[in-house]
């Protein structure tokens, strides 16, 4: 059974990208446009790996606070962060401070966040 990857992130190309590239990877694919719908998605794939945007259009703490509450809900379960915030915004967070369990700078490549997702997924 392939690893179930669900992917958080309000760039619809990023969306249609990660989704195309991660499924050639071998990975079931899930994405979500909004954290809140990623949240709710969440709960009815349960997935292996989530790959998570930190900030959406409309609010700069969507993905920070998604994490933490990914993080509360399902402790074990992974979560990568794939942000631009480091080039884009000057927010004042700390790496080690985030509910996450690894982060990728976009654009990041395909092939270093594949083997995230095996790294980090169960049973891979």
């Amino acid at each position: 059974m392939p690893t179930k990857v669900l992917v958080i992130d309000d760039d619809g190309d990023i969306l249609e990208s990660l989704g195309g590239l991660l499924g050639n990877e071998g990975f079931e694919v899930h994405c979500e446009d909004s954290a809140e719908g990623g949240l709710e998605r969440l709960e009815r794939v349960m997935p292996d790996v989530v790959i998570l945007d930190l900030v959406f259009h409309g609010s700069k703490t969507g993905g920070f606070d998604a994490a933490r509450l990914i993080r509360a809900r399902h402790p074990a379960l992974p979560v990568i962060a794939l942000s631009a915030i480091e080039r884009e915004y000057a927010l004042d967070f700390a790496r080690d401070e985030l509910s996450v369990d690894a982060f990728l700078v976009k654009p990041a490549r395909i092939e270093a966040l594949a083997e995230l997702i095996r790294r980090h997924a169960p049973g891979t």
